[in-house]
C-alpha cells in the first residue's frame, strides 16, 4: 500500500509505510492508534491546506532556466497541495514580464523560487527589481543557486531575498528540500495581501 501522504517528507513516509506493513503482519493497539491518529493530522493538514489554497489561491513562480532543474522541483512540488499551481519562467526578464503584464496574477503568486544563475539578467538583478517595484515587493523571494558563497549569500539577504537555498546535488535530498520549502511557505507563514 502506497502512502498517499507524501508532501511531509522522506521520513515520514518511512514510519507510515512501516506501520502499515507492521498491520499487515500483526499490530499492538498502540500501533493502530498511533496510525489512525497520523491519518486524521494528515487529513486535517490536507484540509487546511486545500482551504488555504482557495481563500488564497495561492501559486509558485518558478524562474529557472535549466530544464531539468525545472522538470525536477515540478516533480517535487507536484507531490503537495500546488500541483497545477507552478508557473515557469525561463529567464529573469520574462519572469518579470510575466509579473507586471499580468500573464501571472500578482495577486496569487504567493512565492518565487529564483534561479541565481539566468541568462540576461541574474537572479541578484531580479531580486533588486522586484524589491524595488511597489506591486512585487512583498512576494516572498526563495534564492536557488548551487553557489554556497558566503558573499552571494550576504548579497540575497541585502537585496531582501526571504530565504537563500543552495541546490542539494543529491536527487531524494533535493526533493525534500522542496518538499520544505512548500510546507513552510504553504503551511507556517502567514503570507501578505496583494490585493
Amino acid at each position: 500500500m502506497r502512502n498517499p501522504r507524501v508532501s511531509h517528507g522522506a521520513a515520514f513516509h518511512r514510519a507510515f509505510d512501516a506501520r502499515c506493513k507492521a498491520i499487515r503482519v500483526g499490530f499492538r493497539c498502540g500501533e493502530l492508534r498511533s496510525l489512525i491518529v497520523d491519518v486524521v493530522q494528515y487529513n486535517r493538514v490536507r484540509m487546511a491546506t486545500t482551504e488555504r489554497l482557495q481563500e488564497n489561491d495561492f501559486s509558485v513562480l518558478l524562474v529557472e532556466d535549466n530544464p531539468a532543474d525545472v522538470e525536477l522541483t515540478k516533480r517535487a512540488l507536484s507531490r503537495g497541495p500546488l500541483r497545477s499551481r507552478i508557473r515557469v519562467a525561463r529567464e529573469g526578464a520574462s519572469a518579470l514580464q510575466m509579473l507586471r503584464e499580468g500573464s501571472v496574477s500578482v495577486t496569487t503568486i504567493g512565492l518565487v523560487l529564483l534561479d541565481l544563475n539566468l541568462p540576461g539578467m541574474s537572479g541578484f538583478d531580479v531580486l533588486r527589481e522586484m524589491k524595488a517595484d511597489k506591486k512585487l515587493c512583498r512576494i516572498p523571494v526563495v534564492l536557488l543557486s548551487t553557489s554556497g558563497r558566503q558573499a552571494d549569500v550576504d548579497r540575497a539577504y541585502d537585496l531582501g531575498a526571504a530565504s537563500y537555498v543552495v541546490k542539494p546535488v543529491d536527487l531524494d535530498v533535493y526533493i525534500e528540500t522542496m518538499s520544505v520549502i512548500e510546507a513552510y511557505w504553504m503551511r507556517t507563514v502567514r503570507l501578505s495581501d496583494l490585493r
